[in-house]
């Protein structure tokens, strides 16, 4: 919830804040996340616990910078793993159009590199000129594009049900990243990990790997779009996956 502070006290550590409801929030300096102190006029991004506000943060100025890549990066693991200050990283910046340039690149490339372990570019390259190869090359960038695409649509839209209000840009840019550089790598390193004759053991091991990954993208996706739980973070991942499975396995 956004809000303002109304007022506080820098000797009681102490205040109160006006939110978006016309509620009176109360609450302590161990809540605010941000660089400086707490002061009177504060435009602050919170939850609302009760009477109480918490994950306090001050709301960026106009002219504040986005996340940088690796901001981002860091923001992925620093709340994947649940560490403490990494509640809204993403909802503290400002969300550009260029904000998802970086991560759209790590995944293309990361789905170039899954086409060819699955061997799904049954093609003798040896044979193919260069312009047939670029004309393949485009194709397949727009045909992994659509894909992605449909997923963040099914994020946008599951994100705007569940979340808080506004988060929509937040919430996406987190899957975006988490995506990127998570879950995408971690089903990379699976399929390179993984043989036709690996013992069960190894399976069974890697399977719960990739379930822990899931829950910490849950984790991620929570704090983007504002979520009540991590479950309906972890939902999220999964049906957006699901949906660009499905898609993929019609269009393939």
């Amino acid at each position: 919830m956004d809000g303002e502070i109304a007022q506080f006290d820098s000797d009681l550590n102490r205040g109160d804040i006006l939110g978006a409801d016309k509620r009176r929030y109360g609450f302590v300096t161990a809540e605010w996340h941000s660089s400086g102190r707490p002061e009177r006029g504060n435009a602050v991004r919170f939850v609302a616990n009760d009477d109480r506000a918490t994950q306090i943060y001050l709301l960026f100025p106009a002219h504040a910078a986005p996340l940088s890549p690796s901001e981002a990066i860091d923001a992925v693991y620093t709340i994947a793993l649940g560490k403490a200050g990494g509640e809204d990283l993403f909802g503290a910046a400002p969300i550009l159009w260029r904000s998802y340039f970086a991560p759209m690149l790590i995944l293309l490339a990361l789905g170039e590199v899954q086409l060819l372990l699955g061997g799904g570019l049954p093609i003798d390259w040896q044979q193919v000129t260069f312009p047939i190869g670029v004309l393949l090359f485009v194709i397949i960038v727009l045909g992994l594009l659509i894909l992605l695409g449909v997923a963040i649509g099914v994020v946008a839209l599951l994100g705007r049900l569940m979340g808080e209000h506004g988060r929509i840009g937040a919430g996406v840019l987190a899957y975006v990243w988490v995506q990127a550089v998570l879950v995408q790598p971690a089903i990379c390193l699976m399929r390179l990990i993984l043989g036709p004759r690996d013992p069960t053991i190894v399976i069974v091991l890697l399977v719960l790997g990739l379930v822990a990954v899931i829950i910490a993208a849950g984790r991620v996706v929570k704090s983007g779009f504002q979520l009540n739980s991590v479950g309906a973070g972890i939902f999220i991942v999964v049906a957006a996956g699901f949906v660009g499975f499905v898609l993929d396995r019609v269009v393939g």
